[in-house]
């Protein structure tokens, strides 16, 4: 009897199992179906939302990523902290990085002197320089975000003349100190000596991203491989040690030339939706610093043939009566302006070095070879001291043209240096100091000669702008550096994006079967842990009877 009594429990037992498991899945499910995202619209994923088209979000948020990139240049090295919220989840959407700000809305960089390559052999400078920016960057980033931010330091124009050695010197103590004391992700290859072609098209990369020329938008299909490209923007930037000179060719164009590059900022390395080809140069020593010595070095070179006094010097590219003391070996020269600008540029023609050689039709600045296309009929930007000297300085604000510019160089240069001196004093030349001011006159010669001159652009009917700031934001090159080099991180958000929406087809398709309102979701999932509940207790209670009667068998 006792045997039979305790088969019976066995089984009502094993029904019972059964029967909880079915509870503990409506359990479940009733669940999912009350955090589901079509209970909280706000939730859904934004590439669920019907008619959602790409807009650039700028908010801040607790989900924010982050990024940095160290420009370690000639006079010194400064820190560009950058954030973006989550990737969208569309292959042809880039990250919408924007610079990081303060709660007072102020944008965090961090500078500090001198450069890198000043500090050979001091590998305790280097690493204090180190500590104070990143110390900086600690206080800015939320401590959460720390590991998952990735750190660039990319050295310019004054690590390029070191030798190799040298190089490596500074980097390796870089590399060997960051990791040690801070947690965020810089594995040696984030800290590199970066070539002037390369920061070329970092900065054609951030004019064009800031200018809106990279966001074609999603396609009905979800793809971008079927929308043109917008038209971008060709870059001129001139430096005080180098200029560079970067625009987008057709695809169709011969790219058999070794100044243009093929750059992809998709994160697909086959997504052809943001793949471009460059032309890009740079002209090392041929920025206005650069210039300007040579400039004065041929002016006592010529003093010396002729035979004349080398106690004093006139300059038609210095403003009339400006001066200035410059020393020649052991000895100081004065130079005085005459502020002709038509004898300025004549003389600074033959410094454009237009004689080398050309293997082709078309040749710039050292013979480096232009390809066969109107490309000046593109639109062109200009940065650095083509906006300070020509909108700053000579107030060419609009509509450029050659004449333009020289009728406005030729009465700023002609000036009294006395009258000049006074404008900047009540802020008509903003806050430059008067030294750079002087050299305006120099700087508008060198550029029209670059400009027209080296680089073969018309003198009028050219689509011409120059700005350092793109709506409200300081054009940096740093931003272009980033958005190519993290190409690649939105991979992560697209696999969790991956994840979710799977998820939430699964949702659509128990749905399919079984639709319940929030309420009616509610009632279900309490239900069902009351049957979960009892069905635990009948079990308990049911073991028990098994146990005492096994122990009367």
């Amino acid at each position: 009897m006792a045997v039979k009594v305790t088969l019976q429990l066995i089984l009502k037992w094993k029904y019972l199992r059964y029967l909880a498991v079915v509870f503990i899945f409506f359990t479940i499910v009733s669940w999912l179906l009350l955090i589901s995202p079509s209970h909280h619209p706000s939730l859904a994923p934004q590439f669920d939302r019907p008619g959602h088209r790409f807009q650039p979000r700028r908010q801040h948020g607790k989900n924010d990523h982050y990024g940095m990139v160290i420009d370690a240049g000639s006079s010194g090295s400064r820190l560009y902290i950058y954030r973006w919220p989550p990737h969208s989840g569309r292959r042809g959407e880039l990250l919408q990085i924007q610079p990081a700000t303060n709660d007072r809305k102020v944008i965090l960089v961090k500078r500090i002197s001198p450069g890198l390559a000043t500090l050979l052999n001091q590998p305790s400078k280097i690493m204090n320089q180190m500590k104070e920016l990143l110390d900086f960057a600690k206080e800015a980033i939320p401590v959460e975000k720390h590991r998952e931010t990735v750190l660039y330091l990319l050295a310019t124009a004054g690590m390029r003349l070191l030798s190799v050695n040298d190089q490596n010197f500074i980097l390796n103590t870089i590399r060997q100190y960051v990791p040690k004391h801070f947690p965020f992700h810089f594995p040696a290859s984030h800290a590199c000596v970066i070539s002037g072609k390369l920061e070329g098209i970092y900065s054609w990369i951030a004019v064009n991203y800031m200018l809106g020329r990279f966001s074609h938008g999603p396609s009905p299909n979800n793809t971008t491989t079927d929308i043109p490209h917008l038209p971008t923007v060709g870059i001129l930037e001139m430096g005080g040690f180098s200029t560079q000179l970067a625009f987008e060719l057709p695809s169709t164009h011969d790219t058999s030339s070794s100044s243009l590059i093929e750059i992809n900022l998709g994160c697909d390395a086959h997504d052809t939706s943001h793949q471009y080809f460059v032309f890009v140069s740079t002209f090392l020593k041929h920025g206005t610093n650069m210039v300007r010595q040579r400039y004065v070095s041929r002016l006592i070179m010529q003093l010396k043939k002729e035979n004349k006094s080398l106690s004093w010097i006139r300059d038609p590219c210095l403003p009339f009566r400006a001066s200035e003391v410059i020393t020649h070996g052991q000895k100081d020269i004065k130079v005085t302006g005459s502020g002709n600008f038509e004898y300025c540029r004549s003389s600074v023609l033959p410094l454009l070095n237009m004689t080398s050689y050309c293997r082709t039709k078309l040749c710039t600045i050292n013979g480096i070879a232009l390809p066969e296309y109107a490309f000046w009929a593109n639109e062109f930007w200009g940065l650095s001291a083509y906006y300070y000297t020509l909108e700053r300085t000579l107030k060419i604000e609009n509509n450029y043209s050659f004449e333009k510019l020289k009728a406005r160089a030729a009465t700023f240069c002609s000036r009294p240096w006395q009258s000049i001196a006074k404008d900047h004093a009540i802020g008509r030349y903003g806050n430059v100091n008067q030294n750079i001011l002087k050299h305006q006159c120099f700087k508008a010669a060198w550029i029209s000669a670059v400009l027209h001159d080296g680089h073969h652009f018309p003198k009028k009917d050219l689509n011409f702008k120059f700005s350092n700031l793109i709506k409200g934001r300081v054009v940096q090159w740093t931003l272009g550096a980033l958005l190519h080099r993290a190409r690649f991180l939105p991979l992560r958000d697209m696999q969790q994006h991956s994840i979710s929406k799977s998820f939430s087809r699964l949702q659509n398709k128990w749905k399919a079967f079984i639709v319940f309102r929030e309420w009616e979701a509610k009632i279900v999932f309490v239900i069902c842990l009351l049957a979960v509940v009892l069905t635990v207790i009948i079990y308990g209670r049911s073991l028990q009877k098994v146990k005492k009667n096994w122990i009367l068998f």
